[in-house]
């Protein structure tokens, strides 16, 4: 079985079924600088904790080592600036006991982390002044200044002072190690007269409320953020591609006084900034396929908006007749206009004092056959009168012109039928488009203004 530390928790639990099971345990990197000798160099996690931690209760031990090595194994990666995470294995208070062999270790791995990362102002260390608190301390070498960020918001102080001793011995061994101060960053402390930190014990921080147990969480948070602001720091000061997705002129920009131009003082503006040309356009590229695809469904719903309508107003809501705020409709008698065009030869309609030769339109097959009322534009062949061509007439008298015509012979009556031509004009259909509707079975209503009443 691998070895443990002494207050760590037993390798095994115990499962609903009453079976022991194997807790969940990890190894430490040895490649990096954390404490990896036996028996730093594995640590397990009890059931109970991983328990505590899914409830948000009071944090293990083990449980924050674990995220601050995550932490500085991602800095090893990433490589922020002037930023490291400690390994807090030793830094517990019932671990630092004057004389212990523990607390030697102690102060020769800070010295030695410290000195590897002499050229970092920040080295975020959490530690345990007991076994229920947590708190996180900044360090900074170069100015000899520890500062302890204690989300506590009891009253009562916690005792520092095994802590403090370790800290202090570390920078002592930095500076005798060949480890680098800036000006005046050499701190002596007052009362032994040495080199040591300055303690800023009551720094502001974010507080957790009264009677809560969940410093530990305070800790992984303040850690989280002090990371991020690394790497957000350790970003070029000017990004080298913007995109500028909603502007006067969207698109990508290599420097930002031009992306400047295209979102200052632009309502709705969006833009951001991208370390390298290639990502830049792949962001813009897909940005332009979203925005084609969002054009696409606009498209196609105001098309079958537009279709819906159309079929509300024939299938469901007919009306009696087309455009009639337009036009006034005539029912079953269509007039036409003589072609020759002459004032003196115009046939008008009666109703302007004209001696027209009104023709009854007939049913026509096409809209007969439509349901009634039913709007439509439509094609119809109606008569058009053309001046006949004068021929030479015969003067051989014919008994039949001289006779007298009988009553109710409409062949022989001074007023042609429905679709025949008045005395000095033919009939030829001509197909011609017109607004018509259907009003009744037994013909067609046309509209004034269709270009064939005068």
């Amino acid at each position: 079985m691998a070895a443990r530390a002494p207050w760590a928790a037993p390798p095994y639990g115990v499962g609903p079924s009453g079976l022991h099971l194997t807790c969940p345990s990890g190894s430490v990197p040895s490649d990096q600088n954390f404490v990896n000798e036996d028996p730093a160099d594995i640590f397990f996690i009890a059931f109970e904790d991983v328990f505590n931690l899914f409830h948000s209760k009071r944090l293990d031990y083990n449980l924050v080592r674990l995220y601050a090595i995550n932490l500085q194994m991602k800095i090893n990666r990433e490589r922020p600036r002037h930023i490291a995470v400690a390994d807090p294995y030793y830094m517990r208070d019932s671990q630092l006991q004057d004389g212990s062999r523990t607390r030697t270790k102690a102060v020769r791995y800070l010295q030695n982390f410290m000195l590897m990362y002499k050229e970092s102002n920040t080295i975020l260390l959490p530690v345990f002044p007991e076994d229920k608190y947590c708190t996180l301390i900044i360090l900074d070498p170069k100015w000899s200044l520890a500062q302890y960020f204690d989300s506590s918001s009891t009253t009562t102080k916690k005792d520092y002072k095994r802590i403090r001793g370790v800290l202090d011995e570390a920078i002592l061994g930095y500076s005798k190690n060949g480890g680098t101060f800036d000006k005046n960053g050499q701190y002596i402390r007052p009362d032994t007269k040495k080199l040591g930190f300055k303690h800023v014990i009551d720094f502001p921080c974010i507080k957790q409320p009264a009677g809560s147990i969940k410093e530990a969480f305070y800790v992984l948070h303040h850690l989280k953020g002090f990371v991020e602001d690394a790497e957000m720091m350790s970003l070029p000061p000017k990004m080298t591609y913007y995109v500028v997705f909603e502007g006067r002129v969207p698109g990508v920009y290599e420097e930002w006084e031009e992306c400047k131009k295209q979102v200052h003082k632009f309502s709705g503006n969006c833009y951001k900034g991208y370390p390298t040309r290639h990502e830049a356009v792949a962001k813009w590229r897909a940005h332009q396929a979203n925005k084609s695809k969002m054009k696409t469904f606009l498209v196609l719903s105001l098309l079958l908006t537009i279709v819906a309508a159309v079929l509300y107003f024939i299938l469901v809501n007919p009306s009696k007749e087309i455009f009639s705020n337009r036009t006034k409709s005539t029912p079953d008698i269509l007039f036409f206009h003589e072609a020759s065009g002459t004032p003196e030869e115009s046939r008008g309609p009666p109703e302007v004092g004209g001696a027209a030769q009104a023709l009854a339109a007939p049913p026509y097959p096409l809209t007969a056959s439509l349901p009634l009322r039913l709007r439509l534009f439509t094609y119809i062949k109606v008569l058009d009168l053309k001046p006949r061509e004068e021929k030479p007439r015969y003067e051989k008298p014919s008994r039949a012109a001289a006779a007298k015509p009988r009553s109710g012979d409409r062949s022989r009556s001074d007023t042609p039928p429905p679709g025949s031509a008045p005395e000095g004009f033919s009939i030829d259909t001509t197909a011609i488009f017109i607004n018509a509707a259907v009003s009744h079975e037994e013909g067609v209503v046309l509209h004034r203004g269709s270009g064939l009443y005068r």
